[in-house]
């Protein structure tokens, strides 16, 4: 499998920046690039133009989970299900998540994205990509 070079850089106008290096080297990836129509909602029932993500890797197996929108809104949340493990995230920014972290897909292997905009004008682009540990223990 091919490495997965990593570098992120936060850079504040006229003040400090923060870079961060790292090679991954996953035994496999999944990468997806959908779009969620505005309209959608979780509550009270999931509706038909919700999106639903197999991300296809368990928890326990992800090493990095990095979603990326080519617009970014507090209408847009993503939820790892339903219930008492339920966690709702917006994608106000970039997500870039690993580790720890990745808790937020509990034992969940499918993520739930909402798009609570205006039908059509606030439409998203979503790209996925997740890399982890394929081989079970």
């Amino acid at each position: 499998m091919p490495d997965l070079k990593l570098t992120v850089t936060a850079q504040i106008s006229s003040g400090p920046a923060l870079t961060f290096l790292d090679t991954l080297q996953p035994e496999g990836y999944g990468s997806t690039t959908i779009t969620v129509p505005g309209g959608s909602s979780i509550e009270p029932a999931p509706s038909t133009v919700d999106k639903r993500v197999k991300v296809r890797l368990a928890a326990d197996k992800l090493a990095l989970l990095m979603i990326t929108a080519d617009k970014y809104s507090d209408k847009i949340k993503i939820s790892n299900g339903s219930g008492a493990d339920e966690r709702i995230v917006p994608l106000t920014n970039p997500l870039l998540i690993s580790g720890g972290v990745l808790d937020l897909l509990t034992d969940h292997e499918e993520l739930t994205i909402e798009n609570s905009g205006a039908a059509g004008a606030d439409d998203a682009v979503l790209t996925i990509l997740s890399a982890g540990d394929v081989t079970p223990p």
